[in-house]
């Protein structure tokens, strides 16, 4: 095992322009994004120059509008990175940290500054400085997604970027080093908006539905929506956004004007123009709008397509002086002329802003925006014209999508403009200074937008070209030497792999559709397609050739692999298929060293697994293609698995990148080594597999070698480098590894080409030196890289024997006929296609056989490709074409019955014979005895068919069962579910009463038990409740106590009665008040809070647990009373079904049957009694029901044994037949069973004797006869009258007990209403509580908010007060820098004379005059010609850069300078001043010194100025900004404020709930108002009106007890005043210390009189010692003014000599020097001006000395001064 090394390579070409990225750097260089790498074409020199990428990962391009600057940004990445470039030095500067993980744009201004867009997690935009790599600011973008995002081109401090429902515009905001950026945000119109100015959409909510959207009264308090939601202001916005169902314009454009202003560009073909700095919007066209303007039919001429058909062609636009450039979908490049109409007045646009959580940027009132707005409201589109229209290269007209304009780039000169279409040409145009007719392309550069599925090379010994297949059907022919295109064609249909034949100019294309084409490059630049046959039904993924390119194979996942002949001379006929199930992941085909077997390799596995758990291997003899494939297939062309060799091996882990390496076996039979890398442990594994192991068939392979090189081993492919021993390995994540194969496996090489994604590389291959490699990749780059010499050497076995008879091939390839199937081929541009002189190319051995990579590959899952709208030619994909397989299938099953056609037949009449035998025996078999039957299986003819079929039919029953059982599991889940909440939990359950004859209806009230918990709530609410009231109680009559104390201290004895009365008063209840009748139905609350006294939150809690559990109590009450009616009904129902069944026995015994059928029979239905639900009879089952044999077994013994239980019964009765003997049957004998019996007739009637042979026996017994008929007939009449008088009786009895119940259930029914209504309102009450606390709940969420808020614009207040003061600060850094500036440019001025004193006269006047001198456009002109400079051959000097003017005027102080050091060089190089006497070389660079100079100076002052005046504004902003904030804050306090009000008048004005007498009438209503206005109205409770009554009348009773008093009180006060003045005369009186020691002393002269001596000595010792003190000061002062008088006098002597003396000397040599200048040989004497320079110097010094003296002098003389003052004092 060796370390890898990185391989030296140069890209010697590249090729690709996936998602369409280039861009001109200057005017002559494009720059080109192919995959990883920048190509660099000069268009004047057609040089190119290649710049791959540091990075792997997936990168975007962005180039510098004006400067030669690019950037490549990785995209997706940890920590992704930005590489900025310069050209042509392609210095490297790095932006780091600018996101976490993804950055989805970024762009150039037209300056130095850099704008990144991060996307996943952080969302955050950023400004940087990209020259000195720093960020300057950046912002939050709360997940914002942008579509367009640009810097304005003359401001950079402006940028614009678009969603899908906003436009938000950023302004930055600098103040030297410290900088802002802001936001405002604006909402797109609809898509259906009139052309016109944008007032902002009104009706967004029009067609939202109304319905259940409760409607505000004047109940409700005025509370934001944000407060009831709980969302924030920020969260509500999203929220907004998402309820808005409006379908907005979707932006994909925009281009700023050289006013500031954006015209944007939508997918539905509209155009709006967008003023950023006012937040005006003018749509400008919209081809959906409802109604177009008039104007809207001329702006567009004859030869145009009307506007209106714009869908889909503003994709990019581009503004220039011209007008307006716009391209499309269409591929058409217009011109759309603006024109500005007559100003007209408009209103001021309030269009519907979404400020963000920045500060609101304030419009701007200046002249300057009223301009813009003016332009922006003038501005209409007079004409559009069409410069240049895409062909469709593609010879069909229904693919459109070939000519789409993908991309537009301009030149920073704006002469030349790049387009770009999307089958990949790059359209070069020059723009003139008028343009008014059609362009004509400069230039093409054809090159690849497409993603390869697949890459191949032909090689000659002449040349060599590369094919690529993309995934759009395109197959392109490239020069390998040069990288050119040569050729294309259009398959017309997805393409999905690509290989290449080893020994002929042939490509194999696998289709969509499951086709395969095979394609004829011997003339590269037109191939053609020579044969194509459909294989399969689904997409053909894999193909490989064998290296003799004497075989193919195909395959596709879970499909058969076909095997195929790859000689033209055999028209590439299929030979066989093997089936095999799994994904394909790799397929590989290689010969045997003899050539006699070809050996095929599929690795495979599951659907979901994307690594290879198994492999397929069979064997294919090379005899099988000299027509000998009959020994080896059937009749339906499938390969023999036995004859082949097919066999299965798992992998013990899975594998990818399987495929075959030759075996070194000495044996040339050997099957050849199988080569994988195992995904997980980075491992190149080798399987060898010996005739033992298939002898065995094990079911896993081994690992013979394991090696730990490889790099990566995800999704990796190794394919052999022919006629090498070494691997090429490439990967997913770009790379490419050289792993050379011999005695030991070592990794060679890596190299990086291409980007890493989720395709990586797709194919790779050398060229025939070795010492090219060609790549092609999912990142849609191609590319020839050139590595070093020698680093793979050619092995000394020849790589492929090649064909016998290959000049017939290439002749039979040659004269096959074109495939005649319309719209299939289509040759691209192959008119205009350059290397037309290629010679015919010979056969090489190609390398390698590629095909598509792992991941089947549809069009609409490409997320990197943009693909639009292509569909292509069903041809293929039509049910009822046929593949080779079905084609081989009909074909076997058509010979089979021309051979066998009668035999069959034959077979098939016995059979029929057969089958109506066996049925008559099976039969005749169930008809016999059941003793003498046979088993059925004895019938069948194929028992093991029929147990199949069995097992079969078995499992699908049991399948069928599992799945009916789960459902009926899900259904009693469901019931159970059910029946627990709504039955088992109930206490009481919920069941109804109707009335017999009336249609009333009463239920109960269903109730569940009250739980543990609730009834802990009730009772300590309860206790809780009893413990306030007695407390209030308490309260009350201390109070009471207290005031009828205060009023007379010994109260009457009827006060104390009235006192005691109080004590115990009755409860009179008030029933408006209480608001309900739930008193009146056992729902009293008796402890609960009166509805005037409902304020706390936990009052309104402890309230709804009390109400709850009243009404609890009366449906309890009621529900008894209902069981008590229930059980009454109950009773009633079995005494009339006692007097039900008496009715059937009467009209039984009345022998009138048909009566019965109208009978009812009452009882409880479902509804009364719902226990009968769970009872289901057989009526309710719709089914028949099924009985399995067991059961129809079971049921059969049951009635057997009940019919023999019956017949043994039947013979041994002895019960029965005595009673049948002894009494007729019958125990009792009753009137009813006598009167049915007949009276018995006499012999001879029964015999028919007749009448005149009767004898008198038989008259008297005749007679006898009729007597007793007679009578029986009146007996039955009797009784039947009796019965039917019972019948009535019973009715009107059973009737009574009817209209009785009735009455009762009328009355319960009655209590019932009144209940009800007591409950409604009892839960009426609960509702208006819960109300008023969610009230309460939404007051404290807008309390928090407005906190919230508060707080934030604190902490925002704290921020730009702080930047606020850090910019005055700067303020007068600047200001004071300034002033010094302006100083020294006014000494400057000052200084001109005396700089040329030597000059004067005319000479002087010039030398002023060219100092005044300044270059014209000094910061424009060298911009204009550095722009210019490669556009010489122009003949205008017209300025075609609308934006290069103002971009000057705002350009940086240090490219100013730059630009300035040019302009200077030319104004010095002036010839003027050669013309004028006496001007010389010398002192005309003395004068440009002096200008430079002063021109530097006032370049200065500007810079400073113009930086002044920035921080100037920026200061007065933040101060609009503060005092806003002010205004803000104050607002948000008002707000709360109020809100606190509002809180404390919503808990106190309370809603009460009044019972009115019904019929009363308070007010009239108005059918418009739902309620009566109450503000007028005042709700007094009459109860405290009478008590404040009585104390009015107790206090008035009082009044002259309180008259007493005060007259008591104003003579104690009179008193007491009289007091007062004798404690202040007694006060006032003084006794000093002289008093006191006269009072205390006995002799208080002689004190006097010695305190007196005792003063007067003291006084005179110190006057003599401050006596003695002053002399000697006196003395010292003296004796220090003298010496310090004579010091300085001596000093200042002294001082005046040498002064005077350095005066004489300075006037000496100032006058010399004078008399110098005026001589000019004078002036350029060395020596005398080397003298003066040394005097000068030592001037300088003495005079810096004697002022050192100078100070140090005033120093001592102020010294001295201050110590004499001191003295003084």
């Amino acid at each position: 095992m060796t370390t890898s090394k990185k391989m030296k390579m140069t890209f010697e070409w590249v090729q690709g322009l996936k998602k369409y990225q280039f861009g001109f750097l200057g005017d002559h260089v494009l720059c080109i994004k192919c995959g990883p790498s920048i190509k660099f074409h000069d268009i004047l020199t057609n040089k190119v120059e290649t710049l791959h990428s540091p990075t792997k990962h997936s990168t975007g391009l962005s180039i510098h509008p004006l400067e030669p600057y690019f950037s490549v940004t990785e995209l997706c990445n940890v920590n992704p990175k930005v590489y900025i470039y310069k050209y042509p030095q392609k210095e490297e500067n790095i932006l780091k940290n600018a996101s976490k993980l993804e950055i989805q744009q970024s762009i150039f201004s037209h300056t130095n500054y850099y704008a990144t867009v991060s996307g996943i997690p952080d969302f955050i935009l950023s400004i940087w400085n990209f020259h000195s790599c720093e960020i300057l600011c950046k912002t939050n973008l709360n997940g914002l997604h942008l579509t367009t995002f640009s810097f304005c081109p003359t401001d950079w401090h402006y940028l614009l970027g678009t969603d899908h429902h906003c436009a938000h515009v950023w302004q930055i905001e600098t103040c030297d080093q410290m900088n802002s950026i802001k936001c405002n945000s604006m909402i797109l119109p609809e898509h259906t908006v009139n052309l016109g100015p944008y007032y902002g959409s009104h009706d967004t909510k029009i067609n939202e539905d109304t319905t259940g959207v409760r409607h505000e009264t004047r109940f409700d308090p005025n509370i934001l929506g944000s407060s009831i939601t709980g969302l924030n202001e920020s969260r509500e916005e999203e929220f907004d956004d998402y309820m808005d169902k409006c379908v907005r314009l979707n932006c994909v454009s925009q281009t700023w004007t050289n006013s500031k202003l954006v015209f944007i560009g939508c997918e539905g073909g509209q155009l709006l123009l967008f003023d950023p700095i006012s937040m005006n919007l003018k749509i400008l066209l919209n081809p959906a709008s409802h109604c177009q303007s008039p104007k809207e039919s001329s702006l567009i001429n004859s030869e145009v397509e009307i506007v209106n058909r714009l869908e889909g062609c503003l994709t990019y636009l581009l503004y220039t002086t011209h007008g307006l450039l716009t391209g499309g979908r269409d591929g058409i490049l217009r011109l759309l002329i603006l024109t500005k109409t007559t100003p007209t007045t408009v209103n001021k646009i309030n269009p519907l802003n979404k400020q963000s959580d920045q500060l609101s940027v304030k419009v701007n009132e200046a002249s300057s925006v009223k301009i813009g707005e003016n332009y922006l409201f003038n501005t209409e589109i007079q004409n559009c014209i069409n410069l240049y229209n895409f062909e469709n290269l593609i010879q069909n007209d229904r693919y459109h999508w070939g000519k789409n304009i993908t991309s537009l780039s301009i030149s920073s000169s704006y002469r030349r403009i790049a387009v770009s279409c999307r089958l990949g040409y790059l359209s070069l145009f020059s723009l003139h200074d008028s343009l008014q007719s059609t362009l004509s392309p400069d230039k093409e550069i054809f090159t690849n937008c497409d993603r390869f599925v697949g890459m191949g090379l032909i090689t000659s010994e002449k040349s060599t070209i590369c094919v690529t297949a993309g995934i759009t059907g395109i197959i392109n022919c490239w020069d390998c030497k040069t990288g050119e295109l040569i050729g294309s064609l259009f398959l017309n249909d997805t393409c999905h792999c690509l290989v290449i034949s080893p020994v002929l100019p042939l490509a194999v294309a696998g289709m969509n559709s499951g086709s395969i084409m095979f394609i004829d490059f011997t003339s590269p630049t037109s191939p053609r397609i020579v044969n194509i046959i459909r294989l399969y039904r689904k997409p053909l993924t894999h193909i490989a050739f064998d290296p003799d390119g004497e075989f193919l194979t195909a395959v596709i996942d879970n499909g058969p692999s076909i095997l195929m002949s790859a000689l033209p001379t055999k028209s590439f006929e299929p030979i066989g298929y093997v089936s095999f199930i799994g994904r394909v992941h790799n397929l590989s085909m290689i010969r045997s060293k003899d050539s006699s077997k070809i050996f095929v390799l599929l690795a495979v596995s599951n659907d979901t697994n994307k690594t290879a758990e198994a492999i397929y291997q069979y064997e294919i003899p090379a005899e099988i293609g000299s027509n000998n494939e009959v020994d080896y297939v059937d009749n339906y062309r499938k390969l023999n698995e036995d004859k082949i060799n097919l066999i299965k091996w798992n992998f013990h882990r899975p594998k990818v990148g399987v495929c075959y390496w030759p075996s070194n076996d000495v044996y040339e039979s050997t099957s050849p080594l199988i080569i994988a890398a195992d995904s997980q442990y980075h491992a190149l594994e080798i399987f060898c597999i010996d005739e033992s192991q298939k002898k065995q068939h094990q079911l896993h392979i081994t690992t013979e070698y394991i090696y730990n090189i490889l790099q990566e081993s995800k999704n990796i492919k190794f394919t052999r480098i022919s006629g090498t021993n070494s691997l090429l390995a490439y990967s997913m994540d770009g790379s490419v590894q050289i792993i050379n194969i011999n005695e030991t496996v070592s990794l060679q090489y890596s190299i990086n080409i291409h980007e890493s994604n989720s395709r990586g590389i797709i194919a790779a291959e050398f060229c025939k030196d070795l010492n090219s490699l060609i790549t092609c990749g999912g990142d849609g780059l191609l590319a020839r890289v050139k590595i070093r010499e020698g680093a793979i050497t050619e092995s000394k076995v020849s790589s492929f024997p090649s064909l016998r008879s290959l000049h017939e091939q290439l002749t039979k390839l040659q004269e096959m006929k074109s495939c005649e199937i319309t719209q299939n081929q289509s040759h691209l541009n192959a008119n205009i296609l350059q290397k037309t002189d290629v010679s015919p190319i010979l056969p090489h051995q190609s390398g390698t056989s590629l095909s598509l990579y792992d991941q089947q590959i549809s069009v609409d899952a490409d997320e990197d490709t943009d693909l639009e709208e292509f569909s292509y030619c069903k041809r293929d994909t039509d049910s009822n074409v046929i593949t080779w397989i079905e084609f081989c299938q009909l074909n076997a099953e058509a010979s089979e019955n021309l051979i066998y056609g009668e035999t069959k037949t034959s077979i098939l009449n016995e059979l029929n014979e057969i089958r109506n035998t066996v049925n008559a025996m099976v039969s005749e078999n169930e008809s016999l005895p059941e003793f003498q039957r046979i088993d059925r299986l004895e019938f069948e003819l194929d028992v093991d068919e029929q147990n199949v079929i069995l097992e079969k039919t078995k499992k699908e029953v049991n399948q069928l069962r599992k799945e009916i059982k789960l459902k009926d599991l899900a259904k009693q889940f469901t019931w159970q579910a059910i029946k627990s909440q709504c039955w088992d939990e109930m206490f009481v359950k919920g069941r109804c009463l109707k009335a017999f004859n009336l249609p009333i209806k009463v239920s109960n009230y269903p109730l569940k038990n009250i739980t543990s918990s609730e009834k802990q709530l009730i009772n300590t609410v309860v206790a809780r409740m009893k413990i306030i009231h007695t407390t209030a109680k308490e309260r009350e009559l201390l109070s009471s106590h207290l005031f009828q104390s205060n009023i007379s201290k010994k109260p009457s004895q009827e006060q104390k009665e009235e006192v005691d009365e109080e004590e115990e008063p009755e409860q009179s209840i008030n029933r408006i008040l209480v608001g309900s009748t739930a008193r009146e139905h056992g729902g009293s609350i008796d402890h609960g809070y009166c509805q005037m006294d409902l304020y706390t939150r936990m009052q309104k809690i402890y309230q709804i647990v009390l109400v709850k559990n009243a009404i609890y109590r009366m449906k309890e009450s009621f529900n008894k009373q209902f069981d008590e009616v229930y059980e009454k009904k109950a009773s009633h129902l079995a005494n009339i079904q006692t007097k039900l069944s008496r009715i059937r026995k009467i009209h039984t015994d009345l022998q009138q049957p048909h009566l019965l059928k109208h009978l009812t029979n009452p009882k409880f239905d479902p509804d009364e009694e719902p226990e009968q639900l769970f009872i289901v009879t057989d009526d309710e089952i719709t089914v028949e029901k099924y009985f399995s044999p067991e059961k129809l077994a079971e049921i059969q013994s049951k009635r057997l044994a009940d019919e023999e239980r019956r017949r043994k019964e039947k013979l041994d009765n002895w019960r029965e037949k005595g009673l049948e003997e002894m009494m007729g049957g019958v125990l009792e004998i009753t009137k009813e069973d006598e009167l049915k019996k007949d009276i018995p007739k006499p012999a001879f009637l029964l015999t028919g004797k007749p009448s005149v042979n009767w004898t008198e026996d038989d008259k008297q017994m005749y007679a006898e006869y009729e007597r007793k008929v007679k009578e029986l007939n009146e007996e039955r009449e009797k009784y039947k009258k009796f019965l039917e008088g019972d019948l009535k009786k019973i009715y009107n009895e059973i009737d009574e007990i009817k209209e009785k119940f009735d009455e009762e259930l009328t009355t319960l029914f009655n209590k019932w209403l009144h209940v009800q209504v007591a409950i409604l309102q009892e839960e009426l009450k609960i509702w208006r509580l819960k109300w008023m606390l969610l009230t309460e709940e939404e007051f404290l969420n807008k309390e928090y908010e407005l906190k919230e808020s508060i707080n934030e614009l604190y902490k925002k207040e704290v921020q730009i007060t702080k930047n606020l003061e850090t910019a005055k600060s700067i303020l007068d850094q600047i200001q004071e820098e300034t002033e010094l500036l302006s100083a020294d440019d006014k000494l400057m001025e000052k200084n001109l004379r005396k700089e040329f004193s030597d000059i004067h006269g005319v000479l002087y006047d010039f030398i002023v005059k060219a100092y005044k001198k300044r270059p014209k456009h000094f910061l424009l002109a060298p911009l204009e010609k550095k722009i210019d400079q490669s556009g010489k051959d122009t003949q205008s000097s017209k300025q075609l850069n609308p934006y290069i003017e103002k971009i000057c005027q705002s350009t940086q102080s240090t490219k100013q300078t730059s630009l300035l050091e040019e302009s200077l060089v030319e104004l010095d190089n002036d010839p003027s001043h050669e013309q004028q006497p006496g001007c010389d070389n010398a002192l005309w660079s003395r004068l440009c010194a002096a200008r430079r100079r002063k021109i530097n100076k006032e370049l200065e002052i500007k810079f400073a100025t113009q930086k002044l005046d920035d921080i100037t504004n920026f200061i007065r902003k933040r101060d609009g900004d503060l005092q806003s904030l002010h205004k803000l804050l104050e607002e948000r306090k008002c707000q709360l404020n109020n809100l606190i009000k509002d809180y404390n008048r919503n808990q106190t004005d309370l809603e009460l709930q009044l019972l009115i007498k019904q019929g009363f009438v308070e007010v009239n209503i108005n059918q418009s108002t739902l309620l009566h206005d109450y503000n007028d109205a005042l709700l007094i409770q009459r109860e405290q009106v009478e008590e404040l009554n009585k104390q009015i009348i107790i206090l008035g009773e009082s009044i002259n007890g309180f008259m007493l008093k005060k007259l008591e009180l104003s003579e104690m006060l009179m008193r007491y005043e009289d007091l007062q003045t004798k404690l202040g005369d007694i006060r006032r009186f003084k006794i000093t210390s002289e008093i006191r020691k006269y009072l205390q002393s006995n002799d208080y002269d002689s004190l006097i009189n010695t305190q007196i001596t005792n003063t007067e000595r003291t006084i005179q010792m110190l006057q003599e010692n401050h006596e003695k003190t002053m002399a000697q000061k006196l003395a010292r002062l003296r004796h220090y003014e003298i010496y310090q008088d004579e010091k300085l006098k001596k000093e200042n002597e002294k001082a005046k000599k040498e002064i005077e003396e350095l005066n004489v000397v300075l006037h000496e040599t100032k006058f010399i020097h004078e008399q110098n200048h005026m001589i000019n040989n004078q002036l350029n004497n060395p020596q005398l001006r080397h003298k003066l320079l040394i005097q000068h110097q030592n001037i300088m010094k003495k005079i810096k000395e004697q002022n050192k003296e100078l100070k140090i002098l005033q120093t001592e003389l102020n010294y001295l001064r201050q110590q004499k003052s001191n003295l003084k004092l």
